[in-house]
């Protein structure tokens, strides 16, 4: 019980330089990295509706946030669609269910259903794995050719190569008779 009354006095030191330290970093942050915050700023002159108005991206790059979010989904949800993804994504954002319960009938949601069982049954999602397939294949295809190209060229460059080894000219005087094609060698 003692022990704990000794750390009490070490504990308020270490609260205070904590907090000396987090509020010099906002400060410092604030100054050099975000002038639109600080008092006066053009955010400080902006009414509440303005500032509620407002949209800051979470990254740097706008398309960087959904396609970590795409990856990541596809790690938790393989066989997902884009399709189905894209779906979820969308209705998440537009608050589609606080607006089904509100607004839809069941009358609503026998439509809705029919007409994504009429879309799922049209079989996009599988058209669209059979021209990635086939987009794959042609890569597939296409590299195969590249790198028999560079067999190929590598065959017939290494005798070269070799032969003119066996021929180095070394002397200045060599050198200075060269034509193009031998210096090129």
């Amino acid at each position: 019980m003692d022990s704990a009354r000794d750390l009490a006095p070490q504990l308020q030191d270490l609260e205070n330089a904590i907090f000396a330290f987090v509020k010099g970093a906002q400060n410092t942050f604030v100054d050099k990295f975000s002038d639109e915050f600080k008092k006066g700023g053009d955010i400080d002159k902006m009414t509440p509706e303005e500032q509620h108005a407002l949209f800051f991206s979470s990254t740097n790059d706008i398309n960087d946030g959904l396609l970590g979010r795409w990856r990541l989904g596809q790690r938790r949800r393989p066989a997902e669609t884009l399709h189905k993804f894209n779906a979820t994504f969308t209705s998440t954002q537009n608050g589609t269910e606080a607006f089904i319960v509100q607004k839809l009938t069941e009358e609503n949601h026998t439509y809705l259903r029919r007409k994504a069982r009429e879309r799922d049954a049209g079989g996009l999602q599988k058209k669209l794995k059979m021209a990635q397939t086939k987009a794959d294949e042609e890569k597939v295809k296409e590299n195969r050719v590249k790198e028999a190209q560079r067999k190929e060229k590598g065959r017939t460059r290494a005798p070269v190569i070799l032969e003119t080894g066996k021929n180095l000219t070394l002397t200045n005087a060599e050198i200075d008779g060269l034509s193009v094609e031998n210096l090129n060698r």
